[in-house]
């Protein structure tokens, strides 16, 4: 991704590559003005797990920092399960093609939290939304996306 930036700003944005379940012993609290993360919560392998990501990326965001949340959720119990169905048929197509490749397994967990919990987890984590909105569906991607911006209190 850096390589699409332009050369001066390289020197400005700090990235980071982590193997994402240590990513955030590396950081203080504070520590980022900005952090993201597009449709990735869900295939971690617990909600335990999921919670404590958006606890610990508003965590390391620094006070008035930005934390955009895209992810894939439901709003009632048949658009979750379609959305498992949809997500794993999606993610193992790819799996396979990984698997092919590095002649390793990929596993592809999924865990969606609703709406309401992702909200509820942002503010209980002193962060407020102040944009939310919903994904349009696609042919290429018909599940449910959320796309929240949020600021660290």
């Amino acid at each position: 991704m850096v390589d699409y930036l332009y050369p001066d700003a390289k020197n400005k944005i700090n990235f980071q590559k982590t193997d994402g379940l240590n990513f955030f012993k590396n950081f203080t609290d504070n520590y980022f003005s900005c952090v993201t993360e597009i449709v990735t919560l869900h295939h971690l392998p617990t909600l335990k797990l999921y919670r404590e990501y958006i606890k610990e990326m508003i965590r390391i965001t620094k006070q008035n920092g930005i934390v955009v949340f895209v992810e894939t959720t439901h709003s009632t119990w048949n658009e979750q399960l379609a959305n498992a169905v949809l997500d794993i048929l999606l993610n193992d197509r790819t799996s396979r093609q990984i698997t092919k490749s590095t002649k390793r397994a990929i596993p592809v967990p999924v865990q969606f939290l609703s709406e309401e919990e992702i909200e509820k987890e942002i503010v209980n984590n002193n962060a407020l939304i102040l944009k939310k909105a919903v994904m349009k569906k696609t042919i290429a991607d018909p599940k449910r996306h959320i796309i929240y911006i949020c600021k660290k209190n």
